[in-house]
């Protein structure tokens, strides 16, 4: 059973997709290369495919990123034992293990007491790597972050030890599934937060050394109910992925469930938000013909604002969807 989970674009036009490759028994890590007509790349690792074992037992990749230098930065989780980790890896263009990156190409990062998986990675400025996802204990789950230098190493100038747990509120259930990072090395997750059975829209934003930025929102975090155009009681609503402007702003893309369907949810929260309220200074929910719809992924397309990218039910099957909001 084989599944993509993120896809990257190279320089020179080559597709990367990550994600995950499993049998009954063993699951890995996978990448394969794609040339721009679609056809494999055979020139990448073996015959245009990379797999990779971490972890004893469940291995997946979630997201990639491609670094100044072009090597292909993939980061998932790995299950050794009763806990699973945050694993990274970086790959060569060749499609080789990168043996200057923690000296195998690898690292694993552990969340004491917590099970952990990691679902989106950025770079900052200097080249600094940072993770974002969630860590389960036997009493709670919150998002987790993790930053590593060049050379794959925990960067102990960040959180503790180059780790940082924390909650969207409190007495929560947070995941992360977007990150972004700004031009000043500023650091924002997006998820959900699901409080007394209700899951609403959530955001964090960190320093660059790994506190809670107080400029947003006042606090550094926001659960973010949203409402219908319709409806006077807020939906349940999740994000899944995120992009800051040059100035800061934030605009996520997601999911509100309403009623019998759901619709792709575009939220813009404001920089330096300090004395603004919860709620977003924008939100646009898009109707997929009263079909169940969810928004996965945005790309800042510059002057020409963003594109969303998700999926729609129709009779039993999920279909692409694209959209253009207005911002």
């Amino acid at each position: 059973q084989d599944e993509i989970r993120s896809v990257v674009v190279q320089t020179d036009g080559k597709i990367v997709a990550v994600g995950t490759s499993a049998s009954d028994t063993v699951s890995y890590l996978a990448l394969v290369r794609y040339n721009t007509d679609g056809s494999i790349d055979t020139s990448f690792a073996n015959s245009g495919t990379l797999l990779l074992r971490i972890g004893m037992g469940t291995n997946a990749a979630h997201a990639a990123a491609i670094d100044s230098n072009g090597s292909i930065v993939i980061a998932g989780s790995a299950k050794s034992g009763e806990l699973s980790s945050f694993v990274v890896a970086r790959v060569t263009r060749s499609g080789a293990l990168d043996t200057v990156f923690n000296s195998t190409g690898k690292v694993t990062i552990n969340f004491p007491g917590a099970s952990a998986a990691a679902t989106a990675i950025a770079f900052q400025r200097d080249g600094k790597i940072i993770i974002a996802g969630h860590a389960t204990s036997m009493t709670n789950t919150t998002i987790a972050l993790a930053r590593l230098t060049i050379n794959g190493i925990l960067d102990e100038n960040f959180g503790i030890n180059g780790r940082i747990t924390a909650s969207f509120t409190t007495n929560s259930t947070d995941y992360a599934y977007g990150l972004a990072v700004g031009n000043k090395d500023q650091i924002v997750v997006a998820g959900s937060s699901t409080t007394e059975g209700m899951t609403h829209m959530a955001l964090a934003a960190f320093t660059s050394d790994g506190a809670l930025n107080s400029d947003f929102y006042g606090t550094g975090r926001i659960v973010a109910p949203l409402k219908d155009s319709d409806s006077t009681v807020p939906g349940e609503s999740f994000a899944r992925g995120i992009r800051l402007l040059g100035d800061g702003t934030a605009i996520v893309v997601g999911t509100f469930l309403s009623g019998s369907y759901s619709k792709i949810a575009v939220a813009t929260f404001q920089a330096n938000a300090r004395l603004r309220s919860a709620i977003p200074e924008k939100t646009t929910l898009i109707n997929v013909e009263k079909k169940p719809a969810e928004g996965n992924a945005i790309a800042d397309l510059g002057s020409h604002g963003v594109v969303v990218v998700g999926s729609v039910l129709n009779t039993g099957n999920h279909d692409f969807v694209i959209a253009f909001p207005g911002i």
